[in-house]
């Protein structure tokens, strides 16, 4: 048990103090102790006692894509999925929330065969809303937790925001990525990029990867679904080290996108998180930039 005003205990003296006192020459002693009692659940009350229970119970929002971008084999993938962790849920309760452009109650069965979003709001797949939709669905008293199941294609929203908020709530997140793709033969050794720019300013991105064998490829730069910039580059059997430059012009928190095309040896995609920040003073000069050879 905790106490918001834990000071306040001691006051519980007085009352106690007071029937004392008064007890030998009261001739109604019972009705003294009550009085004492009362006085007594009153300074409690104003102590803001709260006891804390803790459950190992658990909350789940599970949060199936069902947007077009997924194929049929990923949808089904997630239903068989969805039905393994309800067989296994035991005292535990799951939520399943369909979501595309936004999202949708779903009715529990014992197939739990999900279907694609039909019309308008299956063209789109807005994560964040279906991040913010599950907080606010998930009930108080047990352990919350989200997970989510989709191809991380996301053209609506920026789900760095919502996952800010369950992270201040103190909600975890789980993710199972969808890919119904051959599994890409480039391996990202490292990438590295500033955490804080200024917006409309150039920025640099670092990153290290391995092809199997030489060939052409594109690396597309984008963010909150619109390509930033692109360029087309020769890999190198082995190690290849790349830099790559663009800028933003925005300001606040964002997901920049690193899209490697490849050709025949796959491809390869990873994300950083930025902060943009407006800049105070412009500085204006007529030298270069340094050039690193890669």
């Amino acid at each position: 048990m905790s106490f918001e005003h834990p000071w306040m205990l001691f006051l519980l003296i007085v009352p106690l103090l007071w029937m004392i006192l008064n007890w030998r020459r009261s001739s109604r002693r019972g009705s003294l102790a009550f009085k004492a009692l009362c006085f007594c659940a009153l300074v409690l009350a104003a102590t803001k006692p709260g006891l804390l229970f803790r459950s190992s119970r658990m909350a789940v929002a599970v949060l199936a894509d069902t947007s077009a971008s997924v194929s049929d084999q990923d949808l089904k993938h997630e239903s068989d999925l969805i039905r393994g962790m309800d067989s296994a849920r035991g005292e535990n309760m799951i939520r399943v929330i369909p979501f595309a452009r936004s999202t949708r109650a779903a009715k529990q069965t014992e197939s739990w065969t999900l279907a694609h979003a039909s019309g308008p709001d299956g063209c789109a797949t807005n994560i964040e809303r279906a991040v913010r939709d599950a907080i606010a669905t998930l009930p108080s008293g047990r352990v919350p937790r989200i997970v989510i199941l989709s191809d991380g294609r996301e053209n609506i929203g920026s789900v760095l925001r919502a996952a800010r908020q369950a992270s201040e709530l103190g909600i975890p997140i789980d993710t199972i990525p969808l890919v119904d793709r051959v599994p890409s033969k480039l391996r990202l050794q490292m990438a590295a990029t500033p955490t804080v720019v200024f917006s409309a300013a150039r920025f640099t991105v670092d990153f290290v990867l391995t092809s199997p064998r030489p060939g052409p490829a594109e690396i597309v730069l984008s963010s909150r679904g619109k390509q930033l910039d692109s360029s087309h580059v020769l890999l190198k059997e082995g190690v290849n080290r790349m830099r790559v430059e663009t800028s933003l012009a925005a300001v606040g928190e964002i997901e920049l996108s690193v899209d490697i095309h490849g050709g025949n040896v796959g491809e390869l995609r990873f994300s950083q998180p930025l902060t943009l920040r407006e800049p105070r003073t412009l500085v204006i000069s007529r030298d270069n930039p340094p050039s690193i050879p890669t």
